[in-house]
């Protein structure tokens, strides 16, 4: 009775995790149904890939559905899988795929785009439209790694920032603001360097470059390996951002191995520009300092107030250029300056009819 029992128990544990027809093979058709397999990368990637055969091991052909299940996730930015040559993003597919009787489909991948550092885990499980009971699954373990073996991101004070979102503050009316680290090769070995840039997302940004050796570039990656020589620190890096308006914006900083792009640490900057106060009430109500620095097409001030103020532009004569009024209704004003000759003009304001704000802006 016993052995009959325990016959019963392998025969359910085995139609779960292998169904009657169907089968999971890696790309060497080596059968992983029911198992956990990694894949191993690094933020550098940006994706990551995972390739599977299905294979129908019955007499009769299997119309088949997969869905996907996310165990959990970590850095993870979105995942899709394709089959049959389409593609999909949902947790499921909507029509089934034909799998003729003895043959292997090798048309299954699965892709994950990064956006940090972290562990993941998805499960792909496959299934007979006609016999749910007949399926079969595996388990991606996606492994995506700050850094490689070598390298890492330092701060200024040679603190390691590897994997980690740094944050630079500043104000519209900086114009510029920069970034610095220090890339430190802890191998025994001299590393070419080399960096690139991503975008996570912007606010408020008109450009963006960085520096890393002697050469700077507006591209999103370096085109020059530095040598970084074995147990030493690199301080020649250093970012910038220019600014066009107030917002928060996040890039990554990759450093890698030319010749060995697994070994890689990047770095994660968070630009947090504010609007610079010019004046300041008691009540909240203001008046920010003027921007872009220098300003080319516009000047723009921000501004809360509950009455008119009538705000007066001079240049560097004392001339009146321009005479206008801060609507309270409004929160913004935004003046053209195209058609004005370059160099420093002031402005000024009055408050509560005794009190005169001034400050000044640069044209280009």
């Amino acid at each position: 009775m016993k052995k009959i029992y325990f016959l019963a128990v392998l025969a359910f544990l085995t139609t779960t995790i292998f169904g009657q027809s169907l089968r999971i093979l890696d790309t060497n058709n080596v059968d992983v149904s029911g198992t956990t397999v990694t894949v191993s990368g690094t933020v550098l990637d940006d994706s990551a890939s995972y390739h599977a055969h299905i294979q129908n091991v019955d007499s009769q052909s299997v119309q088949i559905l997969i869905c996907k299940h996310i165990i959990y996730e970590n850095g993870l930015e979105r995942d899709s899988f394709c089959l049959d040559g389409a593609c999909y993003s949902s947790d499921t597919i909507p029509s089934p795929v034909n799998i003729a009787d003895s043959t292997i489909d090798s048309t299954f991948n699965a892709t994950i785009w990064i956006s940090d550092a972290g562990v993941s885990e998805i499960r792909y499980t496959f299934w007979d439209k006609n016999n749910p009971s007949d399926s079969v699954f595996v388990i991606v373990k996606y492994d995506m790694t700050a850094f490689g073996h070598n390298l890492r991101v330092l701060d200024t004070n040679n603190v390691d920032v590897s994997g980690t979102t740094v944050t630079v503050n500043g104000t519209v009316s900086d114009g510029m603001v920069y970034y610095y680290a220090h890339i430190q090769n802890v191998g025994s070995q001299n590393i070419q360097t080399l960096v690139c840039k991503h975008v996570i997302y912007e606010d408020g940004l008109s450009g963006n470059t960085f520096c890393f050796g002697s050469s700077c570039y507006s591209s999103d990656t370096a085109a020059n390996p530095v040598n970084v020589a074995s147990g030493t620190i690199d301080s020649t890096f250093d970012a910038s951002i220019w600014i066009s308006d107030a917002g928060v914006s996040e890039i990554r900083y990759t450093f890698w191995d030319k010749d060995n792009p697994a070994d890689s640490a990047f770095v994660i900057v968070k630009y947090d520009i504010a609007v610079a106060i010019s004046y300041l009430e008691p009540d909240g109500n203001f008046i920010s300092k003027p921007y872009p620095v220098p300003a080319t097409d516009f000047v723009s001030f921000d501004y809360n107030f509950n009455t008119s103020k009538e705000l007066i532009i001079y240049d560097i004569t004392g001339k009146v250029i321009l005479q206008t009024i801060l609507d309270p209704k409004q929160n913004q004003l935004k003046i053209p300056v195209k058609n004005l000759n370059p160099g420093i003009y002031y402005y000024s304001m009055m408050i509560n009819n005794n009190k005169r704000v001034m400050d000044k802006f640069v044209v280009n």
